[in-house]
């Protein structure tokens, strides 16, 4: 499976793994989205920076990431 296979498409659940990933980098690392945009398009994932706001928008900043679970 490729790296562009694994990216969810619009409007679809997340993937609880890259959920947690981007919650943490966001709020424990304070890395803004636009930062974890570039840092994925390297790694060969485009994920618009509006998709990444969707999936920190699923949880709640005071949520713990465990409990995130996609939209």
């Amino acid at each position: 499976m490729s790296k562009t296979e694994l990216a969810p498409a619009p409007k679809r659940r997340s993937y609880p793994k890259a959920l947690k990933a981007q919650i943490v980098a966001k709020f424990t690392d304070h890395l803004p989205l636009y930062r974890q945009e570039g840092i994925l398009a390297r790694a060969g994932l485009q994920l618009p920076r509006s998709t990444l706001g969707e999936w920190v928008g699923v949880c709640e900043p005071s949520r713990s990431p465990k409990r995130c679970t996609g939209g």
